[in-house]
């Protein structure tokens, strides 16, 4: 629970900061995406399986930020029966400054916690992991 609410309050310093800067205010499930997306593309199934959302509710948030001018659905280059999703000019410009914010947020925990500590974290959290297969409560 711990985890879920700092990365919660990660994301809302996140686009908040980015707002602050001119960014639209983008939501919790827009961030994501930015996330979820490869600096080059990435096609449209495989951020439905990173998001673990359905492709309508996929579809959707994609759109939106299609309308903001943030990313772009392109032919597949395997498959032009299928789409990938690219960053515009102005997507990469916000990821830029978004990097450039998650640097001073790291520099402040780093500050906050130690340098030690954040980097036990880091380790920790890019440790190899199975999550339990029975998904049921």
């Amino acid at each position: 629970m711990l985890l879920l609410q700092r990365g919660r309050w990660l994301d809302r310093v996140m686009t908040a900061r980015l707002h602050a800067r001119g960014w639209p205010k983008l939501t919790s499930a827009q961030s994501l995406v930015f996330a979820s997306l490869h600096p080059e593309s990435t096609p449209l199934a495989v951020l439905t399986e990173r998001l673990g959302t359905t492709r309508q509710s996929t579809h959707e948030l994609v759109t939106g930020l299609v309308k903001l001018g943030l990313i772009s659905l392109v032919p597949d280059q395997d498959d032009p029966r299928r789409r990938s999703i690219e960053l515009t000019p102005n997507g990469r410009r916000l990821a830029r400054q978004a990097a450039t914010i998650f640097a001073e947020l790291e520099r402040h925990l780093a500050d906050q916690l130690g340098s030690d500590r954040l980097e036990l974290l880091r380790d920790t959290l890019t440790a190899e992991w199975e999550p339990p297969q029975n998904t049921a409560p």
